[in-house]
């Protein structure tokens, strides 16, 4: 049966990227996934289509790429995968055209993705805490003043800042998928639910007239594919732009809104296409 007419149902809920090892003798297999930053595995009938048994710890402090889980498993059982080094730190700083750092813009830390305002003053980054999970952090640039700004024990990545700079959007794993919310950039509101749905999806890009946020959705058949978003309460209906068998992202809107860039590997790498 083909995979688009079979049922489907939740199993657990984990931000990131779950994997499948099956049993070598057709039995119990295991479920994979994050708890966290610690790997967890919980046994699997395939045949009954159920958990059984109770997760158990595997690897502590696994590395990861925003939402994505830094580990694979070959067909014979073994696992690889990067360790979280919980001492790397890095910054955010200000390059001059000819590659010359001209001042840092945040301390030391760890951190995930960020969006800068139109206007050079705020950024909105996503900042490892001790315990591994991103939250987000506004700065003020010109003050090298850090807040926090969301408080979930979820993982929140990928922000984009309004042309305007009054709102965030941002990708959050709260219910399970990565959903998008946004909330307003001065922090004095909670956030909202933007849209919810079974892929997992990240913000790309913000269209300067402010009327359409694109975006990224994982599709379990065609892979990375680009949408976007109508903003407006009365039009809000998501419209794929771009799916096809290849991977399309990190899409951005000309400043006219006429034209989106983006990333395919049609060609077997990943080039640039408008």
């Amino acid at each position: 049966e083909a995979p688009e007419k079979q049922s489907s149902r939740r199993l657990l809920i984990s931000g990131r990227n779950a994997l499948y090892a099956p049993a070598f003798n057709g039995g119990i297999g295991w479920i994979l996934f994050m708890r966290e930053s610690t790997l967890m595995a919980q046994p699997f009938d395939a045949a009954r289509e159920e958990l059984v048994g109770d997760a158990v710890p595997v690897v502590d402090r696994v590395g990861a790429m925003s939402n994505l889980a830094c580990v694979a498993i070959s067909v014979n059982g073994v696992l690889a995968y990067r360790s979280d080094n919980a001492g790397e730190r890095a910054q955010l700083v200000w390059f001059d055209r000819s590659g010359k750092v001209m001042s840092s813009v945040t301390e030391p830390g760890r951190y995930d993705s960020f969006a800068l305002s139109l206007d050079g003053t705020r950024a909105i980054v996503s900042r490892f805490d001790d315990s591994g999970n991103p939250d987000l952090w506004a700065v003020e640039l010109g003050k090298h003043l850090s807040t926090k700004f969301t408080f979930d024990r979820a993982i929140d990545v990928n922000p984009v800042l309004s042309p305007d700079g009054n709102r965030v959007v941002f990708a959050s794993s709260r219910e399970g998928a990565m959903d998008l919310y946004w909330k307003a950039s001065d922090g004095a509101s909670n956030e909202e639910l933007l849209l919810k749905s079974s892929e997992g999806k990240r913000p790309l890009d913000w269209s300067r007239d402010g009327r359409n946020l694109l975006y990224a959705v994982i599709d379990p058949k065609t892979g990375d594919d680009l949408w976007f978003l109508p903003l407006t309460e009365s039009e809000r209906k998501p419209t794929r732009f771009l799916a096809t068998e290849f991977q399309e992202n990190q899409g951005r809107f000309s400043p006219d809104g006429r034209f989106v860039a983006y990333t395919s590997n049609e060609s077997g790498q990943d080039e640039i296409y408008v």
